[in-house]
């Protein structure tokens, strides 16, 4: 039977509008996305120097209620800073550079970076992973010259995938709406479970600190390769990219995690590791001229939730006091601005890239 021409002509109707259909709904997920870029550029004071956090899971704490963490405590001794956190858990070394082009894109400047890291970030076991999320974070990848030294190192898939990212742009309110479930939603949650049942995620912890200390006590350590590893040449990226923006770097080096279960529990051999990858990530900053701090023996054991991550302010106040030693050795903080525990000496070791290694209380 023939079709009717009533029949015919909705399919072509539908066939007409469907272009016009798509057109819409991009264009109102774009709007969508401006209008929540515009509102997080509204919260940036112009007037105000920005400073910005980057990292993983030590930055980015869900451990830590709102008010607990570097992003809170840092405006209290650098009260003229506005400071800001893009760490998320889980980034990668690549990831890190990318939040720093995120939040350029949606703040719209960073005067200075400060980037907490575990002196065994270089030293990861294979295969080594650059992005977290299948690469989606590319999608904040600047599209200018700058970040041409990235596009050349990308492998194939994600070089494939990169146009692919960048459209993901349009739907970019997905970030916010995202940001805002983990905030008030998921990482509650979490904190309420580690509450609720301490015993069972002990015994958890327990047994992957077992396993560290056994892969650490096994590893083949080499200072050598660790310098010029995969994830030294994207820190390099990282380096490079402030240094040719005009925009100061601090590296905070952490223990690998808590010391005490360290010493109590890692054999002479793991710990003789330990210590070839603190002196490599070290002599990484040094040779580069980065500012850095060695924070390795300033975090007791008593403030951290499991192996690798704070629980107590009292140690994130720590990163802090070093955070604002820096700042303010470099001429850049304002009037009435408390006094850092690091001594003179410290801090000024600290501004010429550096890190004298001490330990700081």
């Amino acid at each position: 039977m023939a079709p009717s021409s009533s029949t015919s002509s909705s399919e072509g109707t539908r066939r007409r509008l469907w272009p016009w259909a798509a057109i819409l709904a991009v264009a109102g997920c774009a709007l969508v996305t401006c209008a929540c870029w515009l509102s997080v550029r509204s919260t940036v004071d112009s007037k105000r120097p920005l400073l910005l956090y980057v990292g993983d899971s030590f930055t980015g704490n869900y451990r830590l209620a709102p008010g607990d963490r570097l992003e809170d405590r840092t405006p209290v001794v650098l009260p003229r800073w506005q400071v800001r956190n893009f760490a998320w858990p889980g980034a990668r070394t690549l990831d890190m550079l990318l939040q720093v082009h995120k939040a350029q894109t949606l703040l719209g400047r960073v005067d200075r970076v400060v980037l907490p890291l575990f002196v065994t970030k270089f030293a990861v076991a294979p295969p080594y992973i650059r992005l977290d999320k299948r690469g989606d974070n590319l999608k904040w990848l600047r599209a200018d010259s700058s970040s041409l030294a990235v596009t050349v190192t990308l492998d194939d898939e994600h070089e494939k995938k990169l146009l692919v990212h960048k459209l993901g742009l349009l739907v970019g309110f997905y970030d916010l709406l995202e940001q805002l479930y983990v905030e008030r939603v998921q990482w509650p949650a979490e904190r309420d479970a580690i509450a609720g049942d301490p015993a069972e995620r002990r015994a958890r912890i327990d047994a992957k600190n077992a396993g560290r200390a056994r892969s650490w006590n096994d590893r083949n350590v080499d200072a050598d390769a660790i310098a010029t590893s995969p994830a030294a040449r994207d820190l390099d990226l990282l380096a490079k990219y402030l240094e040719g923006q005009g925009i100061p770097l601090l590296v905070v080096w952490l223990p690998v995690g808590n010391m005490d279960i360290v010493r109590a529990r890692f054999s002479e051999t793991a710990r003789d590791n330990l210590a070839t990858v603190r002196q490599a990530a070290l002599e990484w900053t040094r040779s580069r001229g980065i500012d850095h701090v060695d924070l390795v023996d300033a975090l007791p054991g008593r403030y951290y939730d499991d192996f690798t991550h704070l629980d107590e302010v009292a140690g994130i106040e720590v990163v802090v006091d070093a955070v604002s030693a820096w700042v303010r050795g470099s001429g850049q903080a304002g009037p009435g601005e408390v006094q850092s525990s690091l001594g003179s000496h410290q801090t000024a070791e600290l501004l010429h890239g550096r890190g004298s290694g001490q330990k700081t209380h």
